[in-house]
């Protein structure tokens, strides 16, 4: 098993490392043609990343890139089991992106985020 004790004690190193596995997060995204539901999948993994590193704008930015590629639940088309998946995925994306704006003390964003979740 890896010893990830060192990055702990080095935030230089542990943010570097992070800034790293977000630019190849960055690039997936770029690289994929036409999948939306691995597009949101890969931008839900990117956005918190930047939490991590203090740069909760660059998250919430990317929050709204995989929210704005899910279908709306209203469309046609979709089966029950779909609509389920595409209203949690809404739910858990807008409660990430809420608790990122209450960090940055966008208290009046936050809790709006925090109800459209609801």
């Amino acid at each position: 098993m890896a010893d990830y004790g060192y990055m702990a004690s080095d935030p230089d190193r542990k943010k570097a490392l992070i800034t790293e596995a977000a630019v190849y997060l960055k690039r997936a995204v770029e690289c994929m043609e036409g999948d939306i539901p691995e597009k949101v999948a890969t931008l839900r993994l990117l956005a918190p990343k930047y939490g991590w590193i203090d740069q909760e704008p660059e998250a919430i930015k990317y929050y709204d890139q995989a929210y704005d590629m899910l279908p709306d639940p209203d469309a046609e088309g979709l089966s029950t089991e779909e609509l389920k998946k595409i209203k949690t995925i809404r739910i858990e994306i807008l409660t990430a992106k809420a608790s990122d704006l209450s960090t940055i003390e966008q208290a009046e964003d936050a809790l709006r985020t925090f109800n459209e979740a609801r």
